[in-house]
């Protein structure tokens, strides 16, 4: 019976990426152009992990989220036939990124237990996933005089540092 691979096995190791970065000089810096004047689509998307303690006092509550970003940077394509898994934070810091923030966050900070939490993989055409663990701490105007018939809404509000049309 032939041996099913694992996903480590149907990807190439971070180090793959390194002479792509340099044979285009990449600058981490610099966002992937599309067309000329256009900025970078970038698609995103939140699974939650958790949603806790919930304060009337201080009007916030915490969350623990893992973001999901995709988008396509030309500047990375490869000649491998499969996806480079990047795993290496030294690696990670050479790449361009989006660069979100939460809004209405008292606090938020990457998720670092044992190591920073976060999973990238990029794909011979430039298309590159994004996956991070953060904590966050939004927050959130509750009205409790109604309690318990009536219904509450907590926005979480994403937003680009560089980039003023909301996410």
């Amino acid at each position: 019976m032939p041996r099913k691979e694992t996903t480590y096995e149907r990807t190439l190791g971070g180090s793959f990426i390194l002479p792509v970065l340099n044979k285009n000089q990449y600058d981490p810096f610099s966002a992937p152009i599309v067309f000329q004047g256009s900025a970078v689509v970038v698609r995103f998307g939140i699974y939650i992990e958790s949603m806790s303690n919930f304060q009337t006092s201080t009007m916030d509550y915490d969350m623990d989220i893992y973001l999901m970003m995709s988008w396509r940077d030309a500047r990375l394509v490869n000649p491998y036939d499969k996806p480079i898994l990047v795993k290496e934070e030294e690696i990670l810091e050479k790449i361009w990124r989006p660069d979100p923030f939460f809004a209405n966050a008292k606090e938020a900070e990457f998720h670092e237990v044992t190591f920073l939490n976060f999973l990238m993989r990029i794909f011979p055409d430039g298309l590159v996933l994004y996956e991070t663990r953060v904590k966050i701490t939004p927050s959130c105007n509750l009205i409790l005089c109604k309690y318990p018939h009536d219904k509450q809404t907590c926005d979480l509000l994403i937003k680009s540092c560089k980039f003023a049309d909301p996410l």
